[in-house]
């Protein structure tokens, strides 16, 4: 069982440190960082250390590149399906020591026994090796192009361990043999090191053909194939699966024939050293991925699958073969004063209830207040159809998310901690690259919106990037309009909402909207505005939105930095925006109009009475509290809507807006479980 106080995890802590290990904290009980950037942030410092984890008992990480350690992982199978491959399983292979110790007999070598040792809360064995000079070795996972075998998995630059002393699903980590961390045996460096390169040629793909389609077809592709043999040396594999998405929309859509693209691929691959086997399976996976779709019968189907096209591929089609677009009924936007009382028009569709409608929100901020987080965390609920804030319900639906200010590491860091341990949602595309609005942006986000037509939202997480030149000769205040106008004519068209992320200016305002960056016409032009602001005591930020189809209101809101997501916090702001004992008189008083300073002292017994008063007497003067003739204090007023269950607390719109049905296989995940930026490949379990 783990040391609640910390203690133990602190003594493996130091111990590890001790053998000049780089050590940094785990969330308690699991196997991911309870920081970002573990890996600079891994240290030796005893007193760090101490700091650290006295403060919890957090589980002990280990970066195994800051350490010069190589560790082999000897994993076990997790499930009866969980067998060896043919050609291991045929020499009587059960597991990863198995694999180790049939590789020890063709190289006519000793098992490595005698090395630091520790068994895995799964039974597995983590064998620690001193790295070998030269060439640092990376990461490698079972069969790979430079693994050693299934179930066995290296861990070296760029990676980590879990380090004895934790603990994962109630097991611990323990030592089984206490030895100092043995040379990597060369025979076993030998085999992880990958194999030189050949020498590097340019590859470059020759389409036949002229004109605009043609010239796109060549540069998309050639940009696939430089993102291949550009990509970093841990990096090739996930280069190829993106590039391998990316053309297979191409693909599907009868622009590219499956063949060329594997040929094209693969040679890229090749060039950079991976493996033939592993980089065929990969280019086929990344060609089928989920939601991709294959052709329909005329060889020109796209899938209405939330396939993310990673670049939002929006190929100019021959007028003759071009596919109708789905017809749109266009909106009546005029009517006679009987005819538009007598009209009956839907409820707004809401992606996130009472905060996010249809329509254009803005949602503004100063510079790492958390905008990022929060839109990603909403794109995430959305997508899955989980809560929002930790509390608000959500129906599920295609969300796509323009992440124009980050790379796609990043990206998944981000959502690594969101997500935790719950399966990221296939109906979020994430793009990190397109075009500003005049210059064809409009025309491939409708396009995405086409193939997907039960999307719900559509965030641009950098605005700026998205407006474009303004208009010549046109005044600041129409330039701002206008670059809203273009996701403005999305959101009616399409009846989604559209979030811009954008900032505020430096200089602070009583009002929240003049605080919006740029002049009035951004928040002119948008149906909502949402501006997330620091805030001082328990709250970490505070939301106010105003907008046509929300009411005003501000909520508190918490951040939570192990898991990255913002959390609705219970009652109105005031109560988490001031001290603890102002804030305690508030939740009274609410409770009890009319009561006096007297009536108080019971609920704040550690203060005495003339603080009592003089407190509720400059609460009165902030105009946080009423005071009558008699002394008797009331709330000033309630922020927070009470009505019935049926209703949501944020607004007056219902829980499930009528426009929301429940999806067959739907998931109702909650997407607040503290998790660290880790994936499944760079940890030793």
């Amino acid at each position: 069982m783990p040391h609640t106080d910390g203690s133990a995890q602190l003594t493996s802590a130091l111990d590890a440190a001790s053998r000049g290990w780089h050590v940094f904290p785990l969330i308690p009980g699991d196997k991911r960082p309870a920081l970002t950037d573990w890996e600079p942030r891994a240290t030796t410092d005893p007193d760090r250390i101490t700091a650290a984890w006295s403060a919890g008992a957090f589980n002990l990480g280990i970066a195994t590149g800051p350490s010069r350690l190589v560790v082999i992982d000897l994993d076990r199978p997790k499930h009866p399906e969980d067998t060896p491959p043919a050609h291991w399983a045929e020499h009587g292979v059960t597991d990863g020591a198995d694999v180790l110790a049939l590789l020890c007999d063709r190289h006519r070598q000793p098992f490595p026994a005698d090395t630091y040792t520790v068994r895995a809360w799964s039974g597995g064995t983590h064998l620690y090796f001193a790295a070998p000079e030269g060439e640092p070795l990376r990461n490698t996972a079972g069969d790979s192009a430079r693994g050693l075998g299934w179930k066995v998995d290296t861990r070296a630059v760029g990676g980590l361990v879990v380090g004895a002393g934790s603990t994962f699903n109630g097991h611990p980590y323990e030592v089984t043999h206490d030895a100092p961390a043995a040379p990597l045996p060369g025979w076993l460096a030998g085999l992880l090191r990958p194999a030189p390169l050949p020498p590097q040629k340019p590859i470059r793909v020759a389409l036949s053909g002229r004109g605009r389609r043609t010239a796109f077809l060549r540069c998309a592709v050639n940009g696939e194939v430089e993102r291949v043999t550009g990509s970093g040396e841990d990096q090739h594999n996930n280069a190829l699966y993106i590039a391998s998405v990316a053309l297979g929309q191409l693909v599907a859509g009868g622009e590219l024939a499956e063949a060329d693209v594997t040929g094209w691929l693969l040679t890229a691959a090749l060039q950079v050293g991976q493996g033939e086997r592993e980089a065929c399976r990969t280019i086929a996976s990344g060609l089928r991925a989920p939601g991709r779709g294959a052709p329909a019968a005329d060889g020109r189907g796209m899938s209405a699958n939330p396939i993310p096209p990673l670049h939002l591929y929006s190929v100019p089609s021959d007028p003759a073969s071009a596919p109708a677009p789905p017809k749109r009924e266009r909106p009546r936007t005029a009517w006679t004063a009987d005819q538009l009382m007598a009209a009956d028009f839907p409820e707004p569709k809401w992606a996130v209830p009472g905060i996010l409608a249809e329509g254009v929100s803005l949602l503004a901020g100063p510079p790492k207040v958390g905008k990022s987080w929060l839109s990603l965390g909403l794109a995430l609920a959305v997508a899955a159809g989980g809560q929002a804030f930790d509390s608000v319900p959500v129906q599920g639906g295609p969300v796509l998310y323009l992440a124009l200010e980050d790379t796609p590491r990043r990206l998944q860091t981000r959502m690594g901690k969101l997500l935790g341990s719950q399966q990221a949602p296939a109906g979020l595309t994430l793009v990190t690259e397109c075009p500003p609005f005049p210059q064809g942006g409009t025309e491939a986000i409708a396009q995405w919106l086409d193939r997907n037509p039960d999307a719900r939202m559509v965030v641009i997480d950098g605005f700026a990037k998205m407006r474009g030149q303004a208009p010549q000769g046109v005044s600041a205040y129409d330039a701002d309009y206008v670059s809203v106008g273009y996701a403005k004519r999305l959101a009616d068209h399409y009846g989604i909402a559209v979030v811009l992320v954008h900032h505020v200016r430096k200089a602070g305002s009583d009002d929240f909207l003049t605080e919006v960056s740029g002049n009035n016409g951004i928040a002119g032009a948008a149906d909502a505005t949402l501006v997330l602001k620091r805030a001082r005591g328990q709250a970490d930020g505070i939301l106010h939105l105003t907008g046509r189809d929300v009411d005003e209101a501000e909520y508190a809101l918490s951040f939570q930095p192990a898991s990255g997501a913002w959390h609705l916090l219970d009652g109105p702001v005031s109560d988490h925006t001031v001290g603890d004992t102002r804030a305690t008189i508030l939740r009274y008083v609410r409770a009890h109009p009319g009561s006096k300073p007297k009536d108080m002292a019971g609920e704040l017994s550690h203060v005495d009475i003339d603080t009592i008063r003089r407190t509720c007497a400059r609460m009165a003067e902030a105009g946080q509290l009423t005071k009558d003739a008699g002394g008797r204090y009331y709330p000033d007023t309630d922020t927070r809507t009470h009505g019935t269950p049926e209703v949501s607390e944020l607004s007056d719109c219902p829980v499930t807006p009528p426009d929301q049905h429940e999806r067959p296989g739907q998931s109702k995940t909650e997407l607040s479980g503290l998790s660290g930026p880790i994936d499944g490949e760079r940890t030793a379990r």
